[in-house]
């Protein structure tokens, strides 16, 4: 079962399947972490998401933070963002701040059987 997503308007939002493209992966995951990115800065969670990246962003922030720790911070972070937005691309609904983001990645998506459901 999926998590349910809502909008910051509180929209419901209706499953929709993604769609297939085997080529330009790469350009598909770019636009899914500026999707990410941009639902993170509209405010837009999908419950659990948001304050996690939060707290990581918090962290990456600290003052004296080592080369290291910053690369698996960095690293966690876009990995959250990614989830993000294939938490908001498991549905077909309205993403206030962030429609060209996600208009974005299913145009890039096309026809692919690219699976945005949670993993494990």
């Amino acid at each position: 079962m999926s998590p349910a997503f809502t909008s910051p308007k509180g929209r419901k939002c209706h499953p929709s399947p993604p769609s297939p493209s085997p080529q330009g992966a790469g350009a598909v995951t770019a636009a899914r972490l500026a999707l990410g990115k941009q639902m993170y800065l509209a405010g837009i969670d999908d419950g659990k998401t948001y304050e996690s990246i939060a707290t990581l962003t918090r962290a990456f922030l600290a003052p004296g933070l080592d080369l290291d720790r910053q690369t698996k911070l960095q690293a966690e972070r876009e990995r959250l963002f990614l989830q993000l937005a294939d938490a908001a691309l498991q549905y077909d609904a309205p993403l206030p701040g962030a429609e060209r983001e996600y208009d974005r990645v299913r145009a890039l998506a096309g026809d692919s059987a690219l699976d945005f459901s949670p993993r494990a």
